[in-house]
């Protein structure tokens, strides 16, 4: 961490000086004083943002302020006079270390009363009480309580299972798997928010092209097409070269369409967090009350966001369960010619499971948002 760049590469020898060790003392003086302990925290990730801010001039050292952690230290040594003898900087190593590896957090009353488990491990004894306290929260709250431990982690997404099964899309009887999986894709991509393409022209891989085309040629509103396209086709990453610009498929893709080689197109692995940041981007919600079937004043992309992610993640741990495979990919291509310019971006999303009779999955499900952009002057 940055914080260990406070003092100097030499460790500074902790065993105990005149009978006193360091490191316990300041241990225990943050354990049963947690004020400390917080402003330790704050003190040191102010340090961290100074760190990550520009200087000024080119090549000049970044000036940290680090009277916050004087302060503190200051406030130690009042609390524990045996400190104020020792060198400063071994009750700073000591405090990296701490911070490094802090105390356990105290318990809660709220977690302790509420969201305690049934003996099956899985069902909240409190379950509707805690939907119902839940249910007051904006997203940005239900966010942040659902990184202060893991039983509140555990139950803001029991919660948000609840909203997902209430959903229109689990209404409708379940006959495929595919019929299911359309049925998800057609709320979150159609009903509840559509798709669109992002702003090439605060793009930063375009910058470079547009500013050369903008040099040569006027560009028009016109001259700029721009679409999206979701489809639960299977299609190979590589066919972003040959596809249909329109709508690609891959029973449309061909060899004539090539815009150029396939290795000018870029592919790697997200994670499913880069995914849902993908699909916020394009994001634009349908706040319609007969979608969702209650009020929807609470409804922004972020909510739809986390709903998304909470059923993604759901069948992330059905499949580790069974031995399946999920893949979020994203592969990116562009063709640049002197009058015109074609970007293609790709968010994909393969589901694979049941391998009894071999390396070939007995059950696949795909999703692909094809965000596609042109520019002809």
């Amino acid at each position: 961490m940055a914080s260990t760049q406070l003092i100097s590469k030499n460790s500074i020898d902790l065993t105990p000086e005149g009978g006193i060790n360091v490191y316990e003392v300041v241990w225990n003086l943050l354990k049963e004083d947690r004020q400390l302990l917080y402003d330790l925290f704050e003190a040191l990730r102010s340090i961290e943002r100074q760190r990550a801010e520009r200087p000024a001039k080119k090549n000049e050292e970044p000036r940290i302020d680090t009277g916050r952690l004087e302060d503190l230290l200051d406030r130690i040594l009042a609390v524990e006079p045996r400190l104020q003898p020792l060198d400063p900087e071994s009750i700073v190593e000591s405090l990296l270390k701490v911070e490094r590896n802090p105390p356990d957090p105290l318990p809660c009353h709220f977690q302790a009363m509420l969201l305690d488990r049934a003996p099956d491990g899985v069902t909240l004894r409190n379950h509707d009480k805690v939907s119902l306290i839940l249910s007051f929260l904006d997203v940005d709250s239900l966010l942040s309580l659902s990184l202060t431990s893991k039983s509140c982690h555990y139950a803001v997404v029991v919660h948000m299972n609840k909203e997902l099964y209430h959903l229109p899309f689990n209404r409708e009887p379940v006959c495929t798997n595919l019929n299911s999986w359309k049925n998800v894709i057609d709320f979150f991509f159609n009903s509840a928010g559509r798709i669109v393409p992002i702003d090439r022209l605060s793009y930063p891989p375009l910058f470079k092209q547009m500013n050369a085309v903008k040099s040569l040629f006027p560009i028009s509103s016109d001259s700029i097409l721009s679409h999206t396209y979701v489809t639960f086709d299977s299609i190979k990453p590589h066919l972003i070269v040959y596809c249909d610009h329109d709508k690609p498929m891959s029973h449309t893709c061909s060899s004539s369409k090539a815009l150029d080689w396939d290795n000018k197109a870029t592919t790697k692995l997200i994670s499913c967090s880069e995914f849902i940041m993908e699909y916020m981007q394009r994001l634009e919600v349908r706040d319609d009350q007969f979608v969702w079937g209650f009020g929807s004043d609470s409804i922004s992309p972020k909510f739809i966001c986390f709903l998304l992610k909470c059923y993604l993640d759901s069948i992330v741990r059905c499949l580790s369960k069974h031995e399946g495979e999920i893949e979020f990919r994203k592969t990116e291509f562009i063709a640049n010619a002197k009058h015109s310019i074609v970007h293609r971006i790709w968010i994909q999303l393969s589901l694979k499971w049941d391998f009894r009779f071999g390396p070939q999955p007995q059950n696949s499900l795909y999703l692909t948002i094809a965000d596609h952009f042109k520019l002809d002057v």
